[in-house]
């Protein structure tokens, strides 16, 4: 439908349209001329007084005066011609043919979508190719032998890496593991996993020559769960999970023995007692270890995960980990002091929860009596105290404001024989 530009009808027709006649009949009219006018052509048409034609938005034509802001009905904003005009609001989402995702422009925006993948000049060091790198003889595999997250505050500055360059190691959701460790002991959950082939996780490692290689690359898999446990003594033969991805990986160097490579994506995973492993994906990815062709030393893994990553991924397996302890002793202290912190506790001066309300919906309080689940993921990511504590603290990209909830954990790995990638 043709759209109308206010104070531009012609005198003859608001004369039409203003004589003196009844309230009804002032609308009908009123009506009809709207969608008269423009279809006649009277609107900036000059009618023959010499005037300068005035461009009409809705005729389908984007007349020089008009742009996708002021007439997006005329004016579509993605117009290919092979410039990517922001001004006119093209921009990745809006126009990818005149803005490609990978803009290279030597900063890797992983939170625009940019990553090793799909913007490796922009996201890789030089020569840091997966279909490139190719190392004298196999590659060295591993498999993983022991995991370690931080059982406390103060051993989450232990484990990871620093991220930001500030000499400080980063881990902002070990911390927040290490809150509940005092419940029950992740590393003994995960370890004994591994210890009997039910979490397999894997290594490959391209690398010329020991101890020193300028440029190497190395990967981190999951693996499919053994029907024996795993005999950690070198002989181990382990396939890759099929729905795990191939191509994640980090390049850097190798030197004295000591790798440092990064940063990039990787899915890492993030461990909760009782539960199933999760990966999450995890951007800015470092690992810093002791590293052989036989062995994995103190390999510390961090990074950084999105917001919607933390509130997708995180925060579900959080609500699953309450609920179980609760479950275990519905009236003990543990299931009080949880329930206190949690149930019914929605604050609506949380960023995405101002339309909560406590003691409503998905906020409700529940009696530790009453079937579970006690404890929903809107009451976890609606926690104000919470919340505090898992706002991103790492800043990826030097503009001052951090964007990464900082992630850390440390496993040693032995040597193995991958039979499939």
């Amino acid at each position: 439908m043709a759209r109308i530009v206010w104070g531009l009808v012609t005198a003859p027709v608001t004369a039409l349209v203003t004589a003196p006649v009844t309230a009804p009949v002032t609308a009908l009219v009123t009506t009809l001329v709207l969608a008269f006018v423009p279809a006649a052509g009277l609107v900036g048409a000059g009618c023959g007084d010499g005037s300068a034609a005035v461009s009409v938005c809705g005729d389908g034509i984007c007349d020089a005066d008009e742009t996708p802001q002021t007439c997006a009905f005329d004016c579509e904003i993605c117009v290919v011609d092979g410039v990517c005009d922001g001004e006119w609001g093209e921009d990745r989402v809006t126009c990818p043919d005149d803005c490609p995702l990978c803009n290279d422009d030597g900063v890797c925006e992983f939170l625009e979508g940019e990553d090793g993948l799909n913007c490796p000049g922009d996201c890789l060091p030089a020569g840091c190719d997966l279909s490139t790198i190719t190392p004298q003889g196999s590659p060295a595999e591993y498999l993983v032998s022991a995991f370690r997250v931080p059982t406390s505050a103060s051993e989450a500055g232990e484990v990871g890496v620093d991220l930001d360059g500030d000499g400080t190691i980063d881990n902002r959701l070990g911390e927040v593991v290490g809150m509940f460790a005092s419940q029950a002991d992740p590393n003994s959950y995960i370890n004994y996993d591994i210890a009997n082939g039910d979490m397999v996780l894997l290594g490959r490692f391209y690398v010329d020559q020991y101890p020193d290689d300028d440029l190497v690359l190395i990967q981190l898999f999951e693996g499919v769960p053994t029907a024996d446990p795993p005999t950690f003594d070198g002989t181990d033969v382990l396939r890759l999970a099929p729905d795990y991805p191939k191509d994640l990986f980090l390049c850097g160097e190798l030197s004295g023995g000591l790798v440092d490579a990064g940063p990039g994506t990787l899915l890492v995973p993030f461990p909760l007692p009782g539960l199933d492993t999760v990966f999450v994906t995890v951007h800015q990815t470092r690992m810093e270890g002791e590293i052989t062709a036989d062995s994995w030393t103190d390999m510390m893994v961090g990074g950084g995960i999105t917001r919607g990553e933390l509130e997708t991924t995180v925060l579900p397996a959080v609500a699953d980990y309450l609920n179980r302890v609760i479950e275990g002793d519905p009236e003990g202290d543990t299931a009080g002091q949880l329930l206190g912190f949690f149930d019914g506790q929605c604050s609506d001066l949380v960023e995405g929860c101002e339309g909560v309300t406590p003691e409503e919906g998905e906020c409700v309080y529940n009696e530790p009596t009453e079937p579970g689940p006690w404890i929903t993921v809107t009451e976890v990511r609606c926690n104000l105290l919470f919340d505090g504590v898992m706002q991103p603290d790492v800043d990826s990209n030097g503009d001052g404001v951090a964007d990464l909830v900082s992630l850390g954990i440390r496993v040693d790995a032995v040597h193995a024989t991958i039979d499939e990638l």
